[in-house]
Formats: structure tokens, sequence, C-alpha cells
């Protein structure tokens, strides 16, 4: 979130910045606070020389402040540097992470309490620190806020929550302890909330937990699972896209996966798959529609359910589309897929490698590993190792034989050798039916030219 202020400054105005940490003049406090928000807003490049100037311990003991108005904009500050990981790091280590935990789940101000929210989905959006946040015991106080009478505190709330729970260790230990309660909360609150931000926030938190098995289990059943379907049913783009993201999401669960057919979620995926709309509430369909398909794709029974719906146009169109989060998410539908033979067969002949081959040699890291995993699972029949060479795949693999991506490097070269593998078993099933075919042709002539012997029989 990023926040107009009136002072300009640059690079260079960083040491001089650093020689006034140690004011303590509230008003001091708040012009040295917004020159560096400031400076982090201007110039993405700052944030670097800014942790390393040692500018975050600084700030976050003015959090101690009386002054709300310095709480309020130090936590700003916070929530714009936790853009660069470093900064975002350097937030989660012990030191700073008992100076936030200590505002954040102690505050009584409102204004300053939702501030503090959103520090923390600052820094959940950043990889491979939720599990500091869990020690904060961080989840634990969004929790008891989801039923804050106050709107904009139990919006702040969810919208943390739900981001952070994107991580799934975060998501187990927000249930462990009392996952009835959480479900309780959270569907009260979606059926009967009036804030648009606020449903928003909390189907969305349904999303997530329906990654932890245990609360799946508890959301597929009686009137919550049918409460899910009528929001993936929904006309309204947000809610739509919400409750499609939990059916996608219990997909990932093999126990469950046939009960979400019986409810027609596959032709919800392709339906949602096939719009391709520039308006912003609908730009997530194509993506949620084929991360459904690929997890219920995951039995083998279903993945032909997924051609007699489908799917697999829909798939081939998703993998053509402008959006490489789609593209990738498209990737990992048809190497579920692409498991069934017949499927392969069809998405190949469907036309699905001219797109596989252009991601592959896109170089970007994610299309490279979501193209080559799917390119080796369509490969695993003769006759689609043949179409692979013919579309220009072994210049895609040899590109990709040299990729800085380990697993994609190895995955390459494995399958470049399963090609020429193929090639010379064909090579020898040609060169037997050729001595084959000589061998026979020794043998007639020799017959023709056998001479009947004379016999010597005696009359």
């Amino acid at each position: 979130m990023f926040y107009r202020v009136e002072v300009e400054v640059t690079k260079e105005d960083i040491p001089k910045i650093c020689s006034q940490l140690r004011v303590t003049k509230d008003e001091t406090q708040r012009r040295v606070v917004r020159q560096i928000r400031s400076l982090a807003i201007a110039d993405a490049s700052s944030h670097t020389p800014l942790v390393k100037a040692n500018v975050l311990p600084a700030i976050c003991q003015w959090l101690r402040s009386r002054n709300t108005t310095v709480q309020i904009e130090v936590l700003r500050t916070l929530q714009v540097l936790a853009e660069s990981p470093l900064a975002t790091r350097r937030m989660v280590e012990p030191d700073l992470m008992k100076a936030l935990t200590a505002q954040v789940t102690k505050q009584k101000n409102k204004d300053v309490a939702c501030e503090g929210f959103r520090l923390v989905h600052a820094i959940a959006r950043c990889g491979n620190v939720s599990d500091h946040l869990v020690d904060g015991q961080f989840h634990e106080h969004l929790r008891k806020q989801l039923k804050n009478k106050d709107v904009r505190i139990q919006k702040e709330a969810f919208g943390a929550l739900e981001r952070l729970c994107m991580d799934s260790g975060a998501a187990d230990a927000l249930v462990n302890t009392d996952a009835d309660n959480v479900l309780k909360n959270c569907f009260d609150v979606a059926k009967k909330t009036e804030n648009t931000e606020v449903e928003k926030g909390c189907l969305l938190l349904i999303a997530r937990l329906c990654t932890v098995e245990l609360t799946a289990i508890k959301i597929s059943e009686g009137t919550r699972f049918a409460f899910v379907v009528k929001t993936a049913k929904d006309i309204i783009p947000f809610r739509k896209v919400c409750g499609a993201l939990a059916l996608a999401n219990l997909g990932m669960h093999k126990d469950l996966r046939v009960r979400l057919v019986k409810v027609r979620a596959f032709q919800l995926f392709v339906d949602m798959g096939k719009i391709q709309s520039l308006r912003a509430d609908q730009a997530e369909f194509p993506r949620v529609a084929a991360l459904g398909i690929a997890n219920l794709s995951a039995n083998f029974m279903l993945r032909e359910v997924a051609h007699q719906v489908g799917a697999l146009d829909v798939v081939v169109e998703m993998l053509g589309g402008d959006s490489s989060e789609v593209r990738c998410s498209a990737c990992r539908a048809v190497t579920e897929l692409s498991l069934h033979e017949e499927n392969g067969r069809r998405l190949a002949m469907g036309g699905v490698f001219p797109s596989l081959l252009e991601m592959a040699k896109s170089g970007d890291p994610a299309q490279e590993s979501a193209a080559i995993q799917a390119i080796s699972n369509l490969c695993l029949s003769p006759e689609n190792q043949k179409q692979l060479m013919q579309e220009g795949g072994k210049q895609a693999l040899q590109y990709l034989g040299n990729s800085r991506n380990g697993g994609v490097q190895k995955l390459a070269k494995k399958l470049d050798i399963r090609v020429k593998m193929m090639k010379l078993k064909a090579a020898a099933r040609i060169a037997g039916k050729i001595a084959a075919a000589k061998s026979d042709m020794i043998g007639d002539d020799d017959g023709d030219n056998h001479e009947p012997r004379e016999s010597f029989e005696e009359d």
C-alpha cells in the first residue's frame, strides 16, 4: 500500500537520514519516517541500502512511542519496505519480530491495529517467512479479530489471515487448535456480512483452509459444502472465483474428487476456462479453472471424464493465453491429463506442442519447469515423441538442457535420451525387417535353383 508524502529525498540523503535516527521528539521522528517512506516509494533500489544502514531497528523502536501518529507512520513505512525480500527477512528476525508482535497483538487503538494487520499482510506476501509469523502467534491474534464488530479491523484481519494461510504450515497451525470454531466463524461471517471486502476476505480464507485435509473433510459435509458450491455458481465474479478456488483446493484430496464431479465441478471449471475477459474481477477465472482441472485429473478414472466435458480443448486454449500464471497452471493440467494415453494423443492432435515449446524457450524459470514436465508426460508414447520432433522439439530440448534450473536440465536430458532410444529402437526394427526380408529372398532363391535328384529305385 502506497501513501503520498510531501518530502522528496534521494539515495544520497541516506547518511543524513541515519544521523537523525536517535531523535526523541515526535515531530522529528514523524518527519524522518516520512522521508524514508518517500525514498522507498520513489526508488525501489533504495530498499537494500536502507536495510544495510540499520534503519529498521531504529524506526521499530519508535513503535513504542505514545504518539499514535508516529506509530502509524512507522507501520506504513514498514509496509512499503516489506516489498523487498531483504527487508522482510530482517523484519522477522527475533529482535524486530518481538517489537512487531507487541505492537500488533496488544494494540488498543483501532487505526494503529489496522495498519499493523496491513503490515502482517505485506510481510506474508514474501515467501518463506510465514513460519516466523506463526511463531509470533500472529495467526491466533488475527483469528480472535474475525468477529470484531469494527468492520475495518475485521476486513484487515481476514485479509492478513487469508494471505498468511497461503502457506500450508500457517493454515495447519490455524486449525490445529480448534478447527470447528474457526470454520463456524468464517461461514457465519460469509453468510451474514454486508461488507463486500469482508465477504471476499472471508471466502478466500475458506478457500485457503480447503488445502488442509482436516478442514477439507469438515467443509465437504452438510450445509457447508452446499454453500461453497452455491458460491462457486454465483453470477458475481468475486464470489464465483472464491467458491471455485475452494472447490479446486478440495480437489487436492483424493477422497473428495468423485463427490466434486457429482456436483458438476468439471463443467464449472471448463466454463470458467472459456472466459478470456479483460475485466479485473474475471482475470483469475482461467487460472482457477486450470487448477481445478489439474486437481480433479489426478484421479485416473476422472481423466476420461475430463475429455467428455471438453476440458482438453479448454486447456489447449489457455496455454495460448497472455498470462504466464494461467499458462503455468494450464501446463500442470496437461501434465495430469496426459497420463491417460488417449488424452495425450488427443492433446497432441489438438495442437498442444507449439504452445509448450514456446513456453519452454521463453527463458522464464516457472514456464520452463511447467513446460518440460508437461512435455515429458506427453512423450510417454512413441507417436507423441515423433510429433514433438516434427514440431521442433529437438532445439527446445537442447535449450532446456542448458537451463540454470537443475531440475529442468535433468528432465530435459532424460527426455532427450528417451527420444534417442525411440529412434534406435525404430532403426533396429527396420534393420530386423530388412534382414528378415533378405533371408526370405535368399531362401526363395535356393528353392528356385534346387534340382530334383534322380531316382535309383528299382522297379
